[in-house]
């Protein structure tokens, strides 16, 4: 089986089909929830290896709001350890309690840092763990393979396309700059109506507070509405950001529309 096909460390599941158009380009941010995304010389995944698109029929709404149930959460995260072994120890709970509750981890399938251990956790529990990651990342060696399903792709653009697609939801931990960039992407989607999944971050030992606070001043500002804020999940444990997460999957988020 070639390397777009599932990897399953607790024996080989059927991959989940993906396909789409083979018109040439870059995707863009939309094209992840909103439209095709494609393979740049427009190749076959067969013929190259790596996974050419990620959507299928369903429009951004169909995938979040009209599901009514959240089978999946991506999880951003960093891919190194952090200074705070605390970190690492929420990392690993996160991926275990994803997995406890039968949900799908979907996350950039690195090996490494918090990334390695959400993705540890949730298979040391038997769950499904669905993994997007470039080929120069997987050069570096950055990548793990022992997963649910394994997808190398081209570029960063077709890997958060993938995550994106494949999500109900999407939960932040502590991490750094790839970290923020993934979440603050998809809140903006939500916000101008791209999806209707919700996003929220894990604020573990208040880390994100700086951030957050940081956002509300954007809002004091008039940059952004303050119910923009008040839509995002914000949680200590992961027992309680998977609740909101959940809840927020049933209500849309059509209220938010109009700008930021």
């Amino acid at each position: 089986m070639s390397e777009a096909g599932a990897r399953d460390g607790h024996g080989e599941r059927a991959n989940e089909p993906v396909g789409g158009s083979t018109a040439p380009g870059d995707a863009t941010a939309a094209d992840a929830v909103h439209g095709d995304v494609t393979e740049r010389d427009g190749r076959s995944a067969a013929a190259s290896g790596r996974i050419a698109a990620t959507q299928t029929a369903a429009s951004s709404t169909s995938a979040g709001a009209n599901a009514r149930t959240m089978r999946s959460v991506a999880v951003f995260c960093g891919s190194t350890p952090g200074a705070d072994p605390a970190l690492m120890n929420a990392a690993y709970d996160a991926g275990r309690v994803i997995a406890e509750r039968g949900l799908t981890l979907v996350y950039g399938a690195g090996g490494g840092g918090l990334m390695g251990a959400v993705s540890q956790g949730a298979l040391d529990a038997g769950g499904e763990v669905v993994g997007f990651i470039p080929s120069l990342m997987v050069e570096r060696e950055w990548g793990r393979h022992d997963l649910t399903e394994f997808y190398e792709v081209d570029t960063m653009h077709t890997r958060k396309a993938g995550m994106a697609t494949r999500a109900d939801a999407f939960l932040t931990l502590p991490g750094g700059l790839g970290t923020l960039e993934e979440i603050f992407e998809v809140w903006t989607w939500r916000t101008i109506g791209y999806h209707d999944k919700p996003v929220g971050f894990l604020d573990v030992k208040g880390f994100w507070r700086p951030l957050l606070d940081a956002v509300r001043g954007l809002a004091g500002a008039g940059f952004i509405r303050q119910s923009v804020i008040d839509d995002a999940v914000v949680a200590p444990t992961i027992d309680e950001a998977l609740d909101a997460l959940a809840a927020r999957c049933i209500v849309s988020g059509a209220g938010l529309r109009g700008g930021f």
